[in-house]
């Protein structure tokens, strides 16, 4: 580009730093989801929790104060940063819910404490800046809908210049065909050749790449993606802009030699038509029953996050009023959570608090809610070995439950799960595998086909069949409840190490000493 004057000439190439400096910081984080691998590398797991963390930010209503609290955090972060101070105190002042992309698209903290969050799903700061992602969701779902209106094309082509990491390409280049999502917002052009001016150059880390995005305009059910060119704080022309979690598929990965980079082909996809819909659906379903800081709280446990699932739950509770039903969903969440710990007077503790709000601040007495604290209360005390107790608390939750849900529904299949682990700690494995398989039944009825309960069921029957000697019944179920975990579960869960454990002795038991090491090994790596 020649320039007439020189001013104009020293104010694109401040741009052009600033815009370097942004892809820098923009550095992608990707999740893949392979529907036909099954080794324990695979990544399944990470993609589906973070498109659920995502979509309950999305769905949390608004704080009144999350602003403040946000900028609480920055001033803290970016302390003795006089430049960033002042950028940030102009942010508390002026922001507005119409800016939210123009202050991401500034050069200052916001893109880069946002994506950084979302890269390596810092989930405090992610809540903290949840009503921010909200309000870029809403303006950009709003732009989409202008954009399908004034492009007038069916299909249209985005790039990305982009350095990733060789074995992060290698990935890429061994899913062709499935589904990859982005972690983070992405910043694409309509410009191919301004896409591959900002892309890095290749070293013995990181390889140059490429992206070449189609969209499908006629695609419906999307993350939604827009030209926000007028609304970003560089009027850069043709600048698409995808919500973070907006999923891809991999078409194709070429070596392009006479350009020196790797072309990475994707597709945009509909959110149904990724494989792992319906298991989405049923846990937004689960989930879908609280909100706020009770729907972290939930969705961190089942993570298995309990040090910041109780911090929330706690944060919850000092902003209830005092007869609020959700105190006593808190009290709960507190007690499942310890209960996970081993802390089981703790875990007693809260269902008794949970109970007792129930009874007497609530007046409710056979409500699924006291049916399902009666059933958590039953565990605890099967932890503390008082199988008696747990016995009867479970009789006294199975009894509510069938009279309220009845018998197909998963909180009943939990009891039957529960009544019959107990019977196998009492060594009577006949009554053990009665109650498992109507848990077993119930679940192949009511839940999605990849879900980490049907596994549970199949680990359980399996230990039951351990306990009997009839190991190859065993290592069969055991294979099943993996089979299921690898898809379901985040590659690093430690269930899934526990699974190789289970198969590995019980391998040993069968005299299968080379599957046994081999599950072993696994084991060590996953624990360690």
């Amino acid at each position: 580009e020649i320039f007439a004057d020189q001013n104009d000439m020293i104010a694109k190439l401040s741009k052009d730093q600033v815009i370097r400096a942004k892809l820098d910081a923009e550095t992608l984080s990707i999740t893949i989801y392979n529907s036909t691998e099954k080794s324990h590398t695979n990544v399944d797991g990470s993609f589906m929790w973070s498109q659920l963390y995502l979509e309950t930010l999305l769905r949390m209503p608004q704080r009144p104060f999350a602003k403040d609290e946000l900028v609480q955090i920055c001033r803290q972060h970016y302390h003795g940063n006089e430049s960033e101070l002042i950028k940030l105190e102009n942010f508390h002042q002026t922001y507005t819910p119409n800016d939210a992309v123009k202050w991401y698209t500034k050069d200052c903290f916001i893109y880069r404490s946002l994506n950084k969050a979302l890269r390596v799903q810092d989930i405090d700061l992610l809540f903290a800046f949840g009503f921010m992602i909200l309000d870029i969701f809403n303006q950009l779902k709003l732009e989409n809908n202008r954009f399908h209106y004034t492009t007038g094309e069916t299909i249209i082509r985005c790039y990305r210049g982009q350095a990733i990491a060789k074995e992060e390409l290698n990935q890429v280049k061994s899913n062709i065909g499935h589904f990859i999502s982005m972690n983070s917002f992405l910043s694409t052009t309509q410009d191919r050749t301004v896409a591959l001016i900002f892309a890095p150059t290749s070293n013995e880390i990181y390889e140059k790449v490429l992206f070449e995005i189609q969209v499908d305009m006629n695609l419906m059910q999307t993350m939604p993606f827009a030209d926000v060119a007028h609304l970003s704080y560089f009027d850069q022309e043709k600048e698409i802009l995808f919500m973070c979690g907006a999923i891809f598929q991999i078409k194709n990965v070429i070596n392009n030699e006479t350009e020196g980079l790797w072309i990475v082909q994707l597709a945009l996809c509909s959110e149904t038509s990724n494989e792992l819909k319906d298991l989405f659906d049923y846990q937004k379903q689960r989930m879908a029953d609280t909100t706020d800081l009770i729907s972290i709280g939930k969705l961190l446990r089942e993570m298995g996050k309990f040090d910041k699932a109780k911090r929330y739950y706690q944060r919850f509770l000092c902003e209830l009023s005092s007869n609020d039903p959700n105190i006593s969903v808190c009290y709960y969440g507190l007690g499942v959570v310890h209960d996970r710990e081993d802390n089981y007077d703790e875990a007693l503790h809260y269902f008794k608090k949970a109970l007792d709000f129930q009874l007497t601040v609530l007046f409710l007495n056979d409500s699924v809610f006291i049916g399902k604290i009666y059933g958590s209360s039953g565990i605890v005390y099967y932890h503390k070995h008082e199988y008696d107790l747990a016995l009867e608390h479970f009789e006294k939750s199975l009894n509510i439950l069938l009279r309220t849900i009845g018998q197909d529904h998963g909180d009943t299949a939990l009891i039957y799960t529960n009544i019959g682990r107990t019977y196998q700690a009492q060594k009577s494995y006949d009554l053990a595998l009665e109650n498992q398989s109507k848990a077993l039944a119930i679940r192949l009825k009511v839940l999605p086909p990849d879900h980490p309960r049907l596994a549970r069921s199949y680990l359980f029957i399996g230990d039951v069949y351990g306990d009997k000697q009839e190991f190859q019944l065993s290592l069969i179920n055991y294979k099943k409840a993996l089979k299921i975990q690898q898809k379901s579960l985040p590659e690093n869960y430690i269930a899934i190490g526990i699974t190789f454990h289970r198969i590995g002795r019980m391998s040993t038991n069968a005299r299968e000493y080379q599957s046994a090491l081999e599950s072993y090994i696994l084991n060590f790596i996953l624990s360690n």
